[in-house]
């Protein structure tokens, strides 16, 4: 029989997958998030898809300590994806509308 929970023990608040977060004018699909020890060093890895003026970027991943962090390069991937599109070279991206 699994022990009771401690209720004097600190609040954790958490989002459960599959969620999403408006970030620069862009909407983060987040549809995996995991928390795991590589190498000693515990990490999260987050599965992200990005849409943007009806384009949608394939699946990509990314590795991030914080929340900061993620948000950081999340917008770094939303500002490339950006750029490549206003650049003519969308036909990376699937046209959702």
């Amino acid at each position: 029989m699994p022990a009771e929970p401690d209720l004097d023990s600190p609040e954790i608040e958490f989002t459960v997958p599959p969620y999403e977060i408006e970030i620069d004018n862009a909407v983060a699909h987040v549809v995996e998030l995991q928390h795991i020890k590589v190498l000693g060093n515990e990490r999260y890895v987050a599965s992200v898809w990005v849409e943007w003026n009806c384009y949608r970027t394939p699946p990509f991943i990314i590795w991030f300590n914080t929340q900061d962090e993620f948000y950081t390069k999340l917008r770094v991937e939303i500002a490339k994806m950006k750029a490549i599109i206003l650049s003519g070279k969308d036909h990376i991206y699937q046209k959702v509308c």
